[in-house]
Parts: structure tokens; sequence; C-alpha cells
């Protein structure tokens, strides 16, 4: 019997299947990519985010003032990180990706992955939520319902002000439970040894510019004087000692990596 060469042309494109980028003899490689470098794409996009949110009221100075407190701001070091984080997962799933697409397009798969810790851990949570992500196939108000509930870490004051939620039971559910797995992934990296460091130093940065604006649009006396105080408010507490329930900076890198393989975990 005569057999045709390439008999599984058809299954390659199947929309169930989704075949790794045309990149062969790249895509097995190993990505020179330190776990550092990853963190610092991160807090640009957290800048970029966290600023266009100010300027939307969705943080706000209460957030701000909160994250002075020893209970801190779930908004501010959970919500924003895990936001951005989000950006990335829906980047990958409508580009129909099989990893993780950054956002200078940088592809981060099982196969090219970094040697490095960092990877380990994470990388496997991300792909299983990109995942779960992608088969609930959500509508665009769906994806930035979900955002707003992934930053705003659940508070359902504020969600209130933030739009209709699905009509439907299961899917409020289903959206709630994926933000609630982001946040406690993006919890456990924010424990990993220097993202407390580099974190300060980010909102530092983002405190200083939003400062900057502040003060151009001070017009009156009173308004300055509002603004002065808002700017030495904002730089206190970003100069403070601030996300305390972040690994100690007296932790060891081998016990703050022992607390992070307890943590790492999706349902």
């Amino acid at each position: 019997p005569r057999y045709r060469r390439h008999g599984n042309e058809s299954l390659s494109k199947s929309d169930s299947f989704h075949p790794p980028a045309r990149i062969d003899s790249l895509t097995n490689a190993r990505l020179d990519l330190k776990p550092l470098e990853l963190l610092e794409g991160l807090f640009k996009e957290c800048h970029v985010h966290g600023e266009k949110m100010v300027s939307e009221g969705l943080i706000t100075s209460k957030d701000i003032d909160d994250a002075k407190s020893i209970k801190g701001s779930r908004v501010v070091s959970i919500g924003l990180p895990a936001y951005c984080f989000l950006q990335a997962l829906l980047r990958s799933v409508d580009a129909n990706r099989p990893g993780i697409l950054l956002s200078d397009n940088t592809e981060i798969t099982a196969t090219n992955r970094p040697k490095d810790a960092f990877f380990d851990w994470f990388l496997n949570p991300f792909l299983i939520l990109k995942e779960q992500i992608r088969a609930e196939k959500l509508s665009p108000e769906e994806k930035d319902y979900l955002g707003k509930l992934v930053l705003l870490c659940g508070d359902a004051a504020r969600l209130k002000n933030i739009g209709s939620p699905p009509e439907s039971e299961r899917k409020r559910a289903e959206l709630d439970a994926l933000a609630r797995r982001l946040q406690g992934i993006t919890k456990s990296v924010s424990r990993y040894p220097t993202f407390r460091r580099h974190f300060e130093e980010f909102v530092n940065k983002l405190s200083e510019d939003l400062s900057k604006k502040d003060s151009g649009s001070s017009n009156s006396s009173g308004s300055s004087n509002r603004s002065h105080q808002s700017k030495n408010t904002v730089l206190r507490f970003f100069s403070s000692r601030s996300f305390k329930r972040s690994t100690s900076n007296n932790m060891s890198d081998q016990e703050s990596q022992s607390v992070l393989a307890r943590d790492v975990e999706i349902e």
C-alpha cells in the first residue's frame, strides 16, 4: 500500500496543537537570562503600570499609607507585581505560545529556561497557570476584570467600583481562584533573595517620578503645599523599611531558598 510521506501534517495544523516557535535550533538553547534581569524587567513594567494606575485612582494614597504599617500594602507589594505577571501570561495566551512571552518578545520555555533555581521553582507554576487561563477563553472584559481582581487582592469594597463582574457565578469563582493562585506565586517570588532590595529601589524611583508630576501640576500655593506634604509622605514611605512581611535582610540566601521551596505550589 502507498503511504503519504507526511501523514501527520494535518495534525500539526490542528487548533488544539500549539507548536513551538520556528527557531528549532535556538528553542532548545539555554537562555542567557539571570533572575535579576528578569526582575529588573518586571520592575520596569511595574513602573509603567503603576504610574497609569495612580493616575486612574486604582492605586491610592491610602495604599501608600498602609504600606508604611506592619501590615503592609498588598496592593503595592503583591497586587502590582502580580498584575504585571498576569499581563505576561495573557500575552503568551494571545500569541499562542508554549512558554512565557516577556514584553521584549523573549520566550521562556521548559526546554530553554536558564539553569537557575529561580526558574526551577517558578516557571512550571506559571506555565500551569497560563494553561488554566487559556482554558477559560476569557473575553476582553473578563481579562480586564481579572487584572483588577489581581491588583486589588480581592478587596470587595473597591471591586464594586471597577465595573461589572461576569454575570455567571461560576465564571466569577473561576476568576477569583486564578487571581488567588497568581497572588500566591507572586508572594513566593517576593521572598526570593535580592527581590526585596530591588523592589525598594523600584518604589523609590516610582515615588520620585510621581512626586515630580505632582509638583508640576500644582498651580496655587495651597495646592503646592499639599503637593509638598504628599511628596514628603511618599518619600518617607519609600525610604522606610517597608514590606516587613518579606524575607528579612538578615536571613541568609540558603534560608530564604528553603522557605521558597516549601511555599511554591499551585493547585
